[in-house]
C-alpha cells in the first residue's frame, strides 16, 4: 500500500469531506481488477449528489463451473457486490432423480446479461437512476468490463441518464 492509503479508503475520505449540499461531482471508478469495494460504491450513493461511471470487472473465469470457490475468493466476491446473493445468482442447484436415488448438480449461469444484470440491480439498490451497461470487450471480443451508468441526485437524474444511456448506446 502507498503512503496514500487504498484507493477505496481516499474516495471515502475525498466524499466525506465534501458539502454535499453545495457540490456536485462525476466519479470514474477504473480499477485494474476487484478492487473496488461495495462500501466504496454505497458511500458515492449516499451523498445524493455523485453520478458514477463504474468500469465493472468482468467476473465470468473466476466462477467456476462446479460453484466450488476458494474461500478468499468468494470473500472478495462478497466484498466486490456488497452481498453474499451473487452465489445464488449465478450458481442454481437443481435436484435430479437418477439410478441411484437423488442427487444435486450445480447450474452455473454466467452469461455477459446475467453479469450484467446482476450488477445493475446491485446498483439500483443504492442509487436513483441506473442505465444499461454497456459491454467492452477486447480484441478476441471477450467481454472484460460493463461499463455502467448511476445517478444519485433525485433531481438531476432523469437528464443525467438519458445523457449517459446516449453515450453508451453511441
Amino acid at each position: 500500500m502507498s503512503k496514500f492509503g487504498s484507493a477505496n479508503d481516499e474516495i471515502c475520505k475525498w466524499s466525506n469531506a465534501r458539502d454535499w449540499e453545495k457540490e456536485r461531482a462525476v466519479v470514474f471508478l477504473d480499477p485494474y481488477g476487484m478492487q473496488v469495494e461495495w462500501s466504496t460504491v454505497q458511500t458515492l450513493a449516499e451523498t445524493k449528489a455523485v453520478d458514477l461511471w463504474y468500469l465493472f470487472p468482468f467476473i465470468t473465469r473466476l466462477l467456476r463451473r462446479d460453484g466450488d470457490l476458494d474461500d478468499a475468493w468468494a470473500k472478495r466476491l462478497d466484498v466486490l457486490f456488497g452481498t453474499p446473493d451473487w452465489r445464488t445468482h449465478f450458481y442454481k442447484v437443481r435436484r435430479q432423480e437418477g439410478l441411484f436415488g437423488e442427487f444435486q448438480s450445480v447450474h452455473r449461469d454466467v452469461t455477459e446479461s446475467n453479469i450484467k444484470d446482476f450488477i445493475e440491480q446491485r446498483l439500483k439498490t443504492a442509487f436513483v437512476e441506473v442505465a444499461s451497461s454497456r459491454v467492452l470487450r477486447n480484441s478476441r471480443q471477450s467481454p472484460l468490463y460493463a461499463l455502467c451508468f448511476a445517478a444519485s441526485n433525485q433531481r438531476g437524474a432523469a437528464t443525467a441518464l438519458k445523457i449517459a444511456q446516449y453515450l453508451l448506446e453511441n
